[in-house]
Formats: structure tokens, sequence, C-alpha cells
């Protein structure tokens, strides 16, 4: 934990910052760290509060964006196959974020996790059958591709179990992805590899 001190080191706002700094360490059970970010009568320290550092789940991202940047066509990403959900997957992220990877289309999922974990290719848009390497630390899963918080990982994440879609649910969910990645085809003027 960082405690942000908006003065320079040995001002009345740093000592008592550092004088509740190893109770606070005590009481939390672990590191505090008081760090003076002087300047702009305090605004500075203020700006270093107000805008946090990303997360491990929100750095990862970015590390794994700025790796495919400072790469262009030198990383692979595997798919289960051409025009599969994970391909057009793929080529939404490459088109927001003005990357450049090689597609190695696979016969299904399994082949292409497969080579993910042999060091074969460099990424892959999972559909969730790599969630056993993740947790094993085979694997780094740097996003979760979906518009909102999945309620699986939410019950999983208290203890549950979480049950499989409706065949209706799932028949919808399908729908409404097959009409999203539709549309995405038509707007970009996608065409196969």
């Amino acid at each position: 934990m960082r405690v942000i001190v908006g003065f320079p080191p040995g001002g009345a706002a740093d000592q008592i910052a550092r004088i509740i700094a190893q109770p606070l360490q005590e009481a939390l059970g672990q590191p505090v760290v008081v760090e003076n970010r002087a300047a702009a009568g305090g605004n500075i320290g203020a700006d270093a509060v107000a805008k946090p550092p990303p997360t491990s789940r929100e750095a990862l991202p970015k590390e794994f964006l700025a790796t495919l940047k400072a790469n262009p066509g030198r990383l692979s990403f595997g798919t289960p196959g051409s025009g599969s959900s994970p391909h057009l997957t793929a080529g939404m992220m490459k088109a927001q974020s003005g990357t450049i990877a090689t597609h190695i289309p696979y016969r299904g999922a399994a082949p292409a996790m497969q080579d993910l974990v042999a060091g074969q290719i460099d990424f892959m848009f999972d559909p969730g059958i790599g969630l056993n390497h993740v947790r094993a630390g085979r694997l780094k899963m740097p996003a979760v591709g979906s518009p909102k918080r999945s309620a699986k990982d939410r019950i999983t994440a208290l203890g549950g179990e979480a049950l499989p879609l409706t065949p209706q649910e799932f028949g919808n969910k399908a729908a409404d992805d097959s009409k999203r990645f539709g549309a995405l085809i038509s707007e970009r003027k996608i065409i196969g590899d």
C-alpha cells in the first residue's frame, strides 16, 4: 500500500505519514510505503492519488498490447479455424488496437491450445478450454473478452458451482454473437485470409 504525501520529505505532512505508516502496516498485514510527490501546492500528490497505477490485471493487457505493437507481424496467434469466434475476436482486437499478428488456423481449439502451451504460437483467444492452464500457472490470461463480467466467474469466486447455460440461453447468446460479428465484418469489410 502507498501513502501519498503531496509535500517534500521532512515536513509536518511527511512526518505524520511516517508515524502512522508502521501501525497501519501492522494492522493491514502488508507493507505500507510513504511516497512523497511534492510540487504545485500538493496537486502533484493529489493527481497521483486520483490516478492510481494500474492493477496487475490492467497492467497485463497493456503489456500484451505493448508487446504486439513493438513486434508488428512477428507474433502469431492460434484459433479454432478461420471465421471462428476467436478468429473474429482477434481481428476486432487488431483493428481497434492497430496491431499486426499472424493468424494460424487450427482444426479446433484443443490443437491450438496444445501449441500455445508448447510455445509454438504466442497467444490465442481461448473459448474457455485453457482455464486449467491459467490456474496451474502455465499460461497468463491478460483479459476477458466479454462486454460484462460473467456470472459464472462471480459464482465460482464465491465457491459455488456454475451451471452451464440452458440450450435456449446458449442459442440466444450464439445468435447475439453472430449478429455482432456479422456487423463487424460488414463494417470493416473483412475478407478471409
